[in-house]
Parts: structure tokens; C-alpha cells; sequence
């Protein structure tokens, strides 16, 4: 338990199965509890989190100082845990960050921590990292979140992501209001890849691979996205890798954008699907109100309904009151490739499968390898 002021350090160690408290409201922090006043700093580098728990929040660090800056540099956290308390407990965490101070964490893995839980509640609301509270900063940098079971990867209020990988977490990737992704790989998730909220957020993913996210067997939300879950003011999408999600019961495979403006350069969507009863598209889907997309590929996303015959959009959908430009991208994905108002929506020097004349565009198939259907 760590408390008062100062630029506290703690260098090479270890905080090795620890517990705290054994009722729900004094039971945070289960390695260290950190709660120094205003003003005041705690840098954590080199040090090991290993097999702490507790029932709520903060298995391996609840750090409350809502004044006080983190700094967590070449840490390892592994096989901590939180036990659900006897009835379901939703949006806890292996480290949970509390208050509007700055955190930065660099060089730092978590693997293998998890969830224990007698109850089978959605794993969208549990995560591995967590932070709360408006103002200050937040950032990882070279991180690894990978493997943890019965949580998701990071809820972060707002935050930036820079050459991180995070996989294969039992839930969503990410999850925050302004959002900066760079050069990160977020795949193979039970869940969503990211869902950024706030109605006026703004997120911006730059040289990214998002791919393989989307619901395990079994796992039948009302409606979840594949690969993005897009809202807020505007999203822009730029030198991004967007592959092979599925999205279920009306929500888009790769991308789902109810944010006012998407813009979406330089990226590929393929091989992304998406299933339900109700209209679905399996690229995208954009229901804002501005809709850029410039020297994109799409090819390999389907969109099926499992209770209706009509035909619904594999490449992009997009509402009927949005205005949609698209130029010099392909968007080879069979004959009911697009659907979007023919009033609003323009298309210009583009090969596309579905027959939209205009200026400049091609019908002719550019020839994709699909290596997902054995082609090599």
C-alpha cells in the first residue's frame, strides 16, 4: 500500500501471490495499492506482477492517485486474477489506472491473467487494462497484451496506442473515447477488435492490422462488429490492413461506423464477413454523414442472412441520406458489392464488380489471389 507525496520509485521487483481483502469493498489492488496525493509521481521499471488477485479491481495495480502520474516502463504482469464475488462483477481489470492524471507505459507484457468466474457473463466488459477519469494522458508504447483469458485488452478513456501488439485476449481489443492507434496488430479476439464511444470522440488508426476478431463459436451478442465499432465526431483510417472479421446479427465484418465522418485511405478490406437477420454488410457499413475512401482494395468480404433472400451489400453499405465518395480504389466483391444512395453517392476512377458507371471506372477483374480458398 503506497500513500503520500513524493517522486516514489520501485526498481527489479517482484509482487508475487498476493490477495487483497476478501470483501468487495476493500479487496482493490491486489499486488499494489497506490494512492499518492496531488502533484505526486510513481514509476514502476523492471518489476514482475505475478499470481496476485483480488475481487475487484486492479489484480496486479489499482492506482488511485487521481492527481499523481504513472510511469510503469519494462514490466512483466502474468497470471493474476480476479474471482467474481459470488454474483457477476462487470469492468474489472488486471491493472486499473483511477483519476486524470497522465499514465505512459513502455516496454510492458500481459499475458496469461484471467478471469475466474462461475457465471457466463459477456467477456465485452471485463479487461486486462482499465483506466477512468477525464483529463491527463494515457499511452502504451511497445506493449504486448496477449493471451488473457475471460477479459478483453484495453478500456481506456481516451488513450494512444504506438507499436503494440495485442491478441488473442477472450473479449474485445479496445475500447475508449479519442483513440490513436499506430503500427499496432489487433487480431484474434472473441469479441470486437476496437470500439471507440463518445459522441463527439475522434479516432485516428495509422499503419495498423486489425484482423481476425470477431465472436468464438457459441458467443451470440445482440449485435457485434467484426473489426471496428466506430462513433463520435469523426474516424480516419490510414495505411491499415482490415482482414478477415465477422461480424453477427446486422453488424458490419470489418468496419461498423456510425461516427459523422469515416475517412479510409490506403487500406485494404478483405476477407471479412458478416451474418444476421436483419440487413448486414460485410466490409463496411456507414450510417454518418460523410463517408471519404481514396486508393482502397476490397475483395473477399460476404454478407449472409440466414432468414431472408435478398440480396445485402458484401463490400460497403452505407445509409441512404450519406454522402459517399469513393475514388481510384477497387471493390471487387461480386455483383451486390455496394449499396448506397445513387443521389449521394459518387464514384470515380475505380474498378469496381457491381456496374456503377462514372468517370474513369473500370469492370474489369483485377485478379485477387484468395489465398483463404487455397489459392497460392
Amino acid at each position: 500500500y503506497l500513500t503520500g507525496s513524493g517522486d516514489f520509485v520501485i526498481e527489479r521487483c517482484s509482487f508475487l501471490g498476493n490477495t487483497s481483502a476478501k470483501t468487495p469493498h476493500d479487496s482493490e489492488g491486489g499486488g499494489l495499492y497506490s494512492s499518492p496525493t496531488s502533484g505526486s509521481s510513481l514509476t514502476l521499471r523492471e518489476c514482475v506482477f505475478r499470481n496476485n488477485g483480488t475481487i475487484t479491481e486492479g489484480a496486479a495495480i489499482l492506482a488511485a492517485g487521481s492527481s499523481s502520474n504513472l510511469i510503469i516502463e519494462d514490466c512483466v504482469f502474468e497470471e493474476n486474477f480476479f474471482i467474481d464475488p459470488g454474483f457477476p462483477r462487470l469492468e474489472f481489470s488486471i491493472l486499473h489506472r483511477r483519476g486524470g492524471a497522465s499514465t505512459r507505459v513502455i516496454n510492458s507484457v500481459f499475458r496469461n491473467n484471467r478471469r475466474i468466474s462461475q457465471f457466463n457473463a459477456s467477456y465485452l466488459y471485463t479487461w486486462t487494462i482499465s483506466t477512468s477519469g477525464s483529463g491527463g494522458t494515457t499511452s502504451f508504447e511497445h506493449c504486448d497484451i496477449v493471451d488473457n483469458i475471460g477479459l478483453g485488452g484495453l478500456r481506456l478513456g481516451s488513450g494512444a496506442l504506438a507499436d503494440c501488439l495485442i491478441e488473442r485476449n477472450e473479449g474485445a481489443g479496445v475500447s475508449g473515447g479519442e483513440l490513436l492507434i499506430e503500427d499496432c496488430r489487433i487480431a484474434d479476439h472473441a469479441a470486437l477488435g476496437v470500439r471507440s464511444t463518445g459522441q463527439d470522440s475522434v479516432t485516428v488508426i495509422s499503419r495498423c492490422t486489425i484482423e481476425n476478431n470477431g465472436p468464438y463459436e457459441g458467443f451470440t451478442p445482440t449485435t457485434t462488429p467484426g473489426g471496428l465499432d466506430l462513433s463520435g465526431s469523426s474516424a480516419t483510417i490510414l495505411d491499415s490492413f482490415i482482414l478477415n472479421n465477422v461480424g453477427t446479427n446486422g453488424a458490419a465484418g470489418g468496419i461498423d461506423c456510425g461516427a459523422r465522418q469515416l475517412i479510409l485511405r490506403n487500406s485494404v478490406i478483405a476477407g471479412n464477413s458478416a451474418t444476421g437477420t436483419i440487413s448486414t454488410t460485410g466490409g463496411i457499413f456507414f450510417r454518418g454523414e460523410n463517408l471519404r475512401i481514396d486508393n482502397c482494395s476490397f475483395n473477399g468480404n460476404r454478407a449472409f442472412r440466414r432468414f431472408f433472400s435478398e440480396l445485402t451489400p458484401n463490400a460497403l453499405g452505407a445509409a441512404l441520406a450519406s454522402d459517399v465518395q469513393v475514388a481510384n480504389s477497387i471493390i471487387w466483391d461480386g455483383t451486390a458489392a455496394i449499396s448506397a444512395n445513387p443521389e449521394t453517392a459518387v464514384f470515380k476512377y475505380c474498378a469496381l464488380s457491381q456496374m456503377i458507371p462514372n468517370e474513369g471506372n473500370l469492370f474489369v477483374d483485377p485478379q485477387f489471389l484468395h489465398p483463404w480458398d487455397g489459392e497460392s
